[in-house]
């Protein structure tokens, strides 16, 4: 194998590698919110809220992103990213206007994970909700979830807006 190239097995076929990989990861996500929910009861949110900062700060910090700075076209572009693709979210920019944008994720791998695992909480509230709690407090941007998998809804629809416009 070459050093630095990712390891395939040539006997599996590559869309069932990456089927383990996305169920993994979905599943590990959820299992931990129900391992914080069990053991920390009402403390479970702000735990996991915690986490995915030190997340945030590490991926910022690698990607070394201006949080205050980034321009639209370059949120307009992390909306429809391929980790989220990758992922099998299915992100998709239905909408922009000047300074607004809206994607729609046509799966949500981690509802998947979360009614495979019988764990009936809105999996909203811990992934998505997060995100858009993020983005609104640390960019110049406002993020909403107008729609949800987990909600009924049959997709998800995250809003974004510059601060000052409409918000």
């Amino acid at each position: 194998m070459e050093k630095n190239k990712p390891y395939i097995d040539k006997d599996i076929p590559i869309e069932k590698q990456i089927q383990y990989l996305r169920d993994k990861f979905s599943c590990q996500t959820v299992r931990t919110y129900k391992f914080f929910r069990q053991e920390f009861g009402d403390r479970a949110d702000e735990l996991y809220e915690r986490l995915y900062d030190m997340y945030m700060e590490d991926t910022v910090r690698d990607y070394h992103i201006d949080l205050r700075n980034i321009p639209f076209n370059a949120v307009v572009a992390m909306a429809e990213n391929e980790e989220d693709k990758s992922l099998g979210f299915q992100p998709e920019v239905i909408h922009t206007l000047p300074e607004e944008v809206h994607t729609k994720f046509g799966a949500c791998p981690y509802h998947e994970a979360a009614k495979r695992l019988n764990f009936h909480e809105p999996v909203c509230t811990f992934v998505c909700a997060l995100n858009a709690k993020y983005i609104s407090e640390h960019t110049a941007y406002q993020a909403e979830l107008i729609a949800r998998i987990a909600g009924g809804d049959d997709c998800c629809i995250m809003k974004i807006v510059k601060k000052g416009k409409g918000t």
